[in-house]
Order: C-alpha cells, then sequence, then structure tokens
C-alpha cells in the first residue's frame, strides 16, 4: 500500500456558488448546500457525479451525487475537474479524514479548506482504487439494507405501541367503554400555566446549574425525555418565574409540534431534584390526583394528540394548540381503580416493548459502527479487500 499523502495532492475543493431561494428557477437539477439536498434549480455547477463536503453549518458532512448539481455557498464540490482520483473512491476516503470534528470559525462552524487539504490519505494505484470503491459500494449496500430493515421494525413497534395505548385508554372510542365519563381537561385541573413568553426567558439566561428549564424536546409520548437539560440560576427562578413552576406529578404538554412530535403530547413530571419550569409552549396542569392520575391522563393526552392536533391546531408550519384550548382538550375517564390498573397493566407491556426495542437499536448501533469500521479500513489500506473476498466465497 502506498505512503500518506496530502489531501491537497490528491483534490482540490472548489467553492459553491451564492443561490438564494428567490433566485431558482424550476427545474430538475438538484441543488446541494452542506446538509444535502435543499430544492432543485434549472442549471448546474457541477459535473456528474461529483462530492459534496459541507462548509458551514454541517461542516465536513460527505454527500455523493450522481448527476450534475448545483453547489451552493456553504458547501465544496469535487468533480472530474478537480481530481484525477476516482471520485467514488474519494467519497469513501474522505469520510475517514474527520472533516466534521473541528470547526475553524467562532460563528457558525465551518470547515477551513486549508485545514482539510493538511489531512493525509493513502493514496492507491486506480485500479486499486476502483477495487475498493466497488467493494466498499456492495459491502454497504448491504448492511444500509439491513439497518433500514431494522429501523422499519422500530417504526412498527412504536406504532404497536401506541395502538395498544389507544385501545387500552379508550382513544380508539372502542365498546366496553360505555361507563367512562367524558370531561374536559379543565374540570379535573387544579392549577395550570404556560411558560414565560419573550425576554423573561431566553437561551441566554442558561447556566450549568439551577432550576430546571422543561422543553418541548424533554416531553414525549407519555413519556419524560432527560436527556437534554438546561438550567437557570436559582435566584432568577425565585424572584421572577414561580408561577411557571412545576412539581413531581404534574402533566408537562406540548403546545407545539413537529413532524416526528404530535403538538398536545403529553407525559408527568419525575422527581427533578431541584425547582423546575416549563418554557415557553410547555403547558403545567396540576390535576386532583383524587379524581384522576396524571399517568393515564398524560397517556391518554398523547394517544388523542394526532386527533386532536388536527381539529384543534393553527400554524402552517408547526402546529400549535394555545393554553386556552388546551385545558378544553376532552378526556374519557373511568373510576381512579380502573385508571391505576389500566396504567399498571400498560407499565408491564411497556416494559417488554421497551426490551424489544433497546435490542433492535443496539443491533442497529452495531451495525453502523461495523460499515463505518469496513470503510475505515478499506481505504486505509487495514483491510485487503481482494484476501477478504476470497475469505467469504471460502466460507461460502
Amino acid at each position: 500500500m502506498s505512503a500518506l499523502t496530502a489531501l491537497k495532492h490528491v483534490a482540490r475543493f472548489e467553492y459553491g456558488d451564492a443561490l438564494a431561494q428567490e433566485a431558482r428557477t424550476e427545474g430538475e437539477v438538484p441543488v446541494y448546500g452542506s446538509n444535502g439536498i435543499t430544492g432543485t434549480h434549472n442549471a448546474a455547477n457541477t459535473f456528474g457525479p461529483a462530492i459534496i463536503v459541507g462548509r458551514k453549518g454541517s461542516f465536513g458532512k460527505v454527500t455523493w451525487t450522481d448527476v450534475p448539481s448545483f453547489c451552493i455557498d456553504t458547501a465544496y464540490f469535487i468533480d472530474s475537474r478537480s481530481t484525477k482520483a476516482s471520485l467514488r473512491w474519494l467519497y469513501w476516503s474522505l469520510q475517514t479524514l474527520g472533516l466534521d470534528e473541528h470547526s475553524e470559525d467562532t460563528g457558525v462552524p465551518g470547515l477551513s479548506r486549508e485545514k482539510a487539504y493538511q489531512a493525509k490519505l493513502k493514496l492507491p494505484p486506480s485500479v486499486e482504487q476502483e477495487r475498493i470503491s466497488n467493494f466498499l459500494d456492495e459491502k454497504t449496500a448491504r448492511i444500509d439494507a439491513l439497518i433500514a430493515e431494522k429501523e422499519r421494525l422500530v417504526e412498527k413497534l412504536e406504532e404497536h405501541w401506541a395502538s395498544v395505548i389507544s385501545t387500552e385508554l379508550g382513544a380508539n372510542e372502542t365498546e366496553g367503554k360505555h361507563a367512562w365519563t367524558t370531561i374536559p381537561l379543565k374540570y379535573v385541573t387544579v392549577a395550570r400555566c404556560d411558560g414565560p413568553f419573550g425576554s423573561a426567558l431566553t437561551s441566554a439566561h442558561y447556566v450549568d446549574e439551577g432550576a430546571r428549564v422543561i422543553r418541548l424536546q424533554n416531553i414525549r409520548f407519555g413519556e419524560f425525555d432527560s436527556t437534554d437539560a438546561a438550567f437557570i440560576d436559582d435566584d432568577y427562578f425565585a424572584r421572577e418565574l414561580t408561577y411557571h413552576s412545576v412539581l413531581e406529578g404534574d402533566i408537562l404538554i406540548a403546545g407545539l409540534g413537529d413532524e416526528k412530535n404530535f403538538v398536545g403530547r403529553a407525559c408527568v413530571a419525575p422527581n427533578l431534584g431541584s425547582n423546575a419550569l416549563v418554557k415557553a409552549d410547555c403547558f403545567r396542569f396540576r390535576v386532583d390526583t383524587k379524581r384522576v392520575l396524571p399517568k393515564f391522563v398524560a397517556l391518554q393526552l398523547s394517544a388523542t394528540a394526532q386527533r386532536d392536533g388536527g381539529l384543534l391546531s393553527s400554524g402552517s408550519t408547526r402546529q400549535r394548540i394555545p393554553l386556552t384550548v388546551t385545558e378544553c382538550r376532552l378526556l374519557c375517564l373511568p373510576a381512579l381503580a380502573e385508571q391505576i390498573d389500566i396504567v399498571e397493566r400498560l407499565e408491564r407491556r411497556k416494559r417488554e416493548h421497551s426490551t424489544l426495542l433497546h435490542h433492535t437499536a443496539e443491533h442497529i448501533a452495531r451495525l453502523r459502527e461495523y460499515r463505518s469500521s469496513l470503510v475505515s479500513a478499506a481505504v486505509t489500506g487495514q483491510l485487503n479487500v481482494d484476501a477478504f473476498e476470497a475469505r467469504q466465497v471460502e466460507a461460502a
């Protein structure tokens, strides 16, 4: 295998061109930015195929296009005019150089072309480049197919779980729920609030520790997601924002949705070990626990979120339901003892569901790790692709 060669001796990163949305003309030429396709245009500035490398934003991300495309000014491109190497081999090799690991800019993350040029890679003869790229195209396609199959399984598991919850909680208006009482949320509510708007609470208030700020990303389908934590100063919270406080057992409802998370989804606040408050577009409902079980209410609100969001929400880009409309959402409630039984039954089934999801997610992670290591080994010469193929044939 050949010695290490600086990237600047292998390829030239060409700058993309400015192309505002309003300046684009309807056409079939894909427009690429740092994070992939951003639209279409009627003219190209690259040959096809080409490699797109993120310059700003998703810097260092490497994308392949088979056809002539338009690369905008948030990315670089490489086509047959800017390298003598096999483009497909170079596409795989660039993914091993860590171009997305270090930004040279203090504002918007960015990839310096000069910094990228200092990266070194093994430059094999052209015939070997073709063998490596063909090998990786075939092997990664198989791995990607397995990953896609596992991801479809995850989707099916989630759909099944949502169906189980809907059936158990009466969200599908199934038979046997005739003895349940239909009542607006506000009639079982003791207190409710929205998060502070405007300058009262912004990201500039965030500190390393203090009062926990509950944001939309923390409110999932019946579950509190604690992975993305934000805090504000305890003194500021005590002085200005206690009206928006959250206690363990409060119901948290998302007043804003997106393509992955329905508006109106809800969860129960856990013990966060500190003061806590809701942010704008997050609602806190404190309910009468002598009449309703918070977990039952949160699950039912989540199960009916898609339906209610379509009926009650406003907003052309992201669905939004205000607090005054949220408190009028209808609950279908059995007796408190039955609410408790239903939630306990769901919790047992949830453990089984979570185990299946966990094992599937682990398998996906292992496949992605194997894919990455295979690419790295092939382009760095640690793996002899001809010998690997021969062993595969012998094993078969």
